[in-house]
């Protein structure tokens, strides 16, 4: 029986959430698409996880490499206009994705109850996948978690032109009104996903693009993840508001409750990822929603982002320093000056070698 998405029927929605049109009737399905779900496959459930996919479940650097973007002047990462992101998006390829390991090991045990920190007291934990990828393509989406061995879950995708942190911030706030508990929402960007959630009166969970999280993150929680996971978008290099912004949203991140608690509480030490800075992470960092970033910047390792050196370092490390000229001894000093003063003489007289 395949997990059910969206399905065609009228639901209330609360008036105090500004929804109308078009808008209104996506988050009606939505609910009525969740309540299916849930009917489905978990009756029992009184709580939910929501997870983020593309950055946080799967890798998706094979995918991102079919429309790479180009890089403008002044700026350090490529851009990709609305027909590279079409080519992105397209359900056809989501194929190319790699699953992150951890994160699916993670997920599973959730869904299974196997992680006791999440299941104690709750009972069964429904498992919602919301995700910016395009509405349309959730059936791809769910072949690919089949393929890979996911669990079972609500498989929620942004509307094409729909923000795409409104939309999850709206979705989790819907969510939140349909169960008792919705423990957290986990996630690779900072703004769409950590401050989305913190929005909607959900725990936010951010975890490291294409890595998930390693032991010293765990510990850290949100102060250990978020500012590595932020990278600014393309057009926000420069100095302007775009920037301010999402440096605005960094800024009420610090400032809640969840930033100095550990994330120990959500995922044990043996759910950490093995090998922090594992290949490929951080580039193609954040989900493939046409909003965001489209490409990390420096190498990952050990869990800490590299920044270039200058090239003056570069040199003098590649020679083993920049070599320094030989002091003359009294000795040469004299005989350069003997000869200055024989050639100048020369010169007098006309006769020069």
């Amino acid at each position: 029986m395949a997990c059910p998405s969206a399905l065609d029927a009228p639901v209330a929605l609360p008036p105090n959430f500004g929804l109308v049109g078009k808008e209104a009737a996506q988050f009606a399905h939505l609910i009525h698409g969740f309540d299916a779900f849930l009917a489905a496959y978990a009756p029992q459930a009184r709580a939910l996880v929501s997870f983020d996919i593309d950055g946080t479940l799967a890798c998706i650097n094979a995918r991102l490499a079919l429309a790479p973007g180009q890089r403008r002047r002044g700026e350090q990462q490529l851009r990709r206009t609305a027909a590279d992101w079409d080519t992105v998006l397209a359900g056809e390829h989501y194929h190319l994705d790699e699953p992150i390991e951890a994160a699916r090991k993670y997920v599973t045990a959730v869904a299974e109850g196997g992680v006791a920190a999440v299941a104690e007291g709750e009972g069964a934990v429904a498992i919602v996948y919301l995700s910016g990828r395009r509405a349309g393509t959730e059936q791809q989406t769910r072949e690919w978690f089949e393929r890979h061995g996911f669990p079972p879950g609500f498989v929620l995708h942004r509307a094409k032109g729909l923000d795409s942190r409104r939309f999850k911030r709206v979705s989790l706030g819907l969510l939140r009104r349909r169960m008792d508990h919705v423990l957290a929402h986990f996630g690779d960007r900072p703004a769409d996903d950590g401050c989305s959630a913190l929005a909607a009166g959900v725990r936010p969970v951010v975890v490291l693009p294409n890595e998930w999280v390693g032991a010293r993150h765990i510990h850290g929680g949100l102060a250990a993840t978020a500012e590595q996971a932020y990278v600014p978008l393309p057009h926000m290099q420069r100095r302007g508001s775009g920037d301010s912004v999402q440096r605005d949203e960094l800024d009420a991140l610090r400032r809640c409750h969840w930033w100095a608690v550990s994330y120990s509480d959500l995922v044990p030490l043996h759910y950490a990822a093995k090998a922090e800075g594992a290949p490929g992470a951080g580039a193609g960092a954040g989900a493939a929603d046409g909003t965001g970033s489209s490409g990390g910047g420096g190498a990952m390792a050990d869990g800490v982002q590299k920044r270039p050196r200058p090239r003056s370092a570069k040199k003098a490390s590649a020679g083993g320093g920049a070599k320094r000229p030989r002091r003359c001894s009294p000795e040469e000093i004299e005989a350069k000056r003997r000869r200055a003063l024989a050639k100048l003489a020369r010169k007098a007289e006309g006769v020069v070698k």
